[in-house]
């Protein structure tokens, strides 16, 4: 691995920090160079020893000192952001929205941003702790805008080099951090991500459009919504005709606004909502948030909350039911709150995985800001608002297959968004190493019949991950993208899952031989589902190491069926099965009831509301 992984000891300096991998802010005028973090290498670089004149900064980590301390505070920040947030966008807009309505559409956005923010905010802090800083560079961080279209493309932004860099320098000033003489680069460059990034298909096959326009058509009387509910296309149809109303095709083209960001404006309502704040890095987030918020909750809302009214949707449902649009459709969203503080009943299901299991991520947002919040079998733990269901996306049992003579199918994953509240990325060269220790591990038939599955994002992730499994192994079978993956999935007699996936939900619901392996143990396990856990370590479905995985597998890969078919492991597969990946063979006699309790509730509220 690269010594980039492994930074050297600090020296005592003195240092040009570096916030960027854009090189062209490199000049250090003959001083060391202090990477902010190993992100701020190209890919080339990264796999290359580091130059003697370059340090990186140690990274801002999760330690189990720290780390539930650290997402308490960001909640704590959140907490104190939002009510501000929500009056401020009344005032903007010139309405009387409760704070319900606007954590519908911007709350999972402010926990992304809180976030990111303190991540930045610590990385910073950290650094000029531990080194003597006495030059940076930067652009002007006036002349980059920080705001984008879309909750979509902030993601987008988020991961982007020069972006970063200029929240760095906004941070610098905001913090009076000493980082000593600032050498000014001028204006920055062209993004190099899309701005306007918005939610948007392919231009849909003449036969889908024609039903989108008859679904537009038919369904503005339907009570109940459904979009993306993650249901198979047949489960949804009869869903629909169970609930009375034909089954319904939706495009997922959405407009984009177009107005100018008014930084001016901005500016003023980022003071506003400091001067409300007494915690001092909550008055420096509220500052930045305004800079940041994307222009479709601020410059282009009324617009896109026509656009909403003109997509053909119900013009008065009772239910609005979606697994997925939840968090990055804002105009899905703007159209949703609208409904909601109408009296509309909001339905969301499970997305993946990590509900109710995560310590860090409880409750995610859309289980907050739903009316009943559609689970995959986690009851809640006693929280109202909870309905234990089923996997959505494939409710039935045995309805995926995995072939007893295939090869070894091994899922990775790819090196991180900066998105989280550590530095993850920092921690990629320890989680690529203990795959190794997987592969090194494995007798030579198994690893024969090993093959390392990667989605067609790690062409441009920022490792270039299958650059580093084909120099480390140049005979290992890779797959990039190819065949989706419940093909992959069919064709293996064994799947393996280097992190805490949804798969391994999706896999033991359909009861195919499964393997998983991670690093830290059950840390990141609540209290209340880690005796769940416990039971598929006990039977060694998960391992804590690629080495331990590769001893197990060593002794039971040549009969996975015998092994998976065990008492031990069924025993333990079905507690867990049955506590957060059910299936059932009723799917619609499960959700039908649901939605008609939600309708009646709707119904209700609209009148009480309707008499007063």
């Amino acid at each position: 691995m690269s010594s980039a992984s492994s930074p050297r000891p600090a020296p005592d300096g003195p240092f040009h920090l570096v916030t960027t991998s854009v090189e062209a802010s490199w000049d250090s005028k003959g001083l060391a160079v202090l990477l902010l973090g190993d992100w701020c290498l190209q890919p080339e670089r990264y796999n290359s020893p580091v130059e003697q004149h370059l340090e990186i900064a140690t990274p801002f980590s999760a330690t189990r000192r720290n780390e539930d301390a650290d997402h308490a505070r960001a909640r704590e920040l959140e907490r104190l952001l939002l009510p501000g947030l929500a009056d401020l966008l009344n005032s903007a807009h010139g309405t009387f929205h409760g704070q319900r309505f606007w954590s519908v559409i911007v709350a999972n956005w402010l926990r992304r941003t809180t976030i990111i923010l303190f991540n930045r905010i610590e990385t910073l802090r950290q650094a000029t702790r531990n080194y003597r800083i006495v030059s940076e560079s930067a652009y002007d961080p006036a002349q980059y805008q920080l705001a984008c279209r879309s909750s979509a493309s902030f993601v987008q932004a988020a991961n982007d080099p020069l972006w970063n860099h200029c929240l760095f320098a906004r941070l610098i000033e905001s913090l009076n951090l000493e980082t000593g003489t600032r050498v000014d680069l001028g204006p920055p460059p062209a993004a190099s991500y899309d701005l306007d990034k918005c939610r948007t298909s392919v231009t849909p096959h003449f036969l889908r459009r024609v039903l989108e326009a008859v679904t537009r058509r038919c369904a503005a009387r339907d009570k109940v919504f459904i979009l993306n509910s993650y249901l198979p296309k047949q489960t949804a149809s009869r869903l629909h005709l169970a609930l009375g109303q034909l089954p319904q095709l939706w495009s997922m083209e959405r407009p984009a606004g177009r107005r100018n960001v008014d930084m001016r404006r901005r500016e003023m309502l980022g003071s506003q909502h400091a001067e409300i704040l007494d915690d001092s890095d909550a008055k420096i987030m509220a500052r930045l948030l305004w800079q940041m918020i994307p222009t479709s909750y601020l410059e282009d809302f009324t617009e896109l909350q026509s656009a909403a009214d003109e997509m053909g949707w119900p013009r008065d449902p009772d239910v609005i039911f979606t697994s997925n649009n939840y968090d990055y459709d804002d105009v899905f969203k703007i159209w949703a709150a609208s409904h909601l503080a109408r009296g509309a009943q909001y339905l969301v299901g499970q997305h993946g995985g990590n509900y109710g299991t995560h310590r860090h991520y409880n409750p995610f947002m859309e289980e907050a800001t739903s009316d009943t919040f559609l689970t995959w079998g986690w009851d809640g733990d006693g929280m109202d608002g909870y309905f234990p269901g089923f996997v959505l996306k494939r409710p039935a049992p045995n309805t995926l297959r995995h072939n007893p003579a295939g090869g070894i199918v091994l899922f990775q994953l790819l090196s991180a968004y900066q998105i989280y509240l550590h530095d993850v990325i920092a921690t990629f060269p320890e989680y690529f190493a203990d795959q190794c220790a997987l592969v090194d591990g494995l007798a030579p038939e198994l690893r024969r019949d090993l093959t390392v599955r990667m989605t067609n994002g790690v062409r441009t992730s920022l490792r270039r991950e299958h650059k580093l499994w084909a120099d480390a192994y140049p005979d290992l079978k890779l797959e990039i993208g190819g065949r989706p993956a419940d093909v992959a999935i069919a064709e293996s007699r064994l799947v393996i899952f280097a992190y805490d996936s949804t798969g391994i939900l999706e896999t033991l619901s359909q009861n195919i031989p499964t393997l998983a392996f991670w690093q830290n143990g059950i840390d990141h396990i609540r209290d209340e589902a880690r005796s769940s856990y416990q039971l598929l370590i006990d039977a060694k479905v998960i391992h804590l190491s690629g080495a331990a995985l590769a001893a197990h597998l060593n002794e039971v890969g040549h009969d996975v069926e015998s092994w998976w078919a065990s008492e031990n492991v069924q025993n333990a597969i079905t507690v867990f099965r049955e506590r957060y990946a059910r299936t059932t063979n009723d799917p619609v006699g499960t959700l039908a009831p649901l939605i008609q309790r939600m309708q009646a509730d709707a119904k209700r509220t609209k009148k009480s509301r309707a008499g007063t």
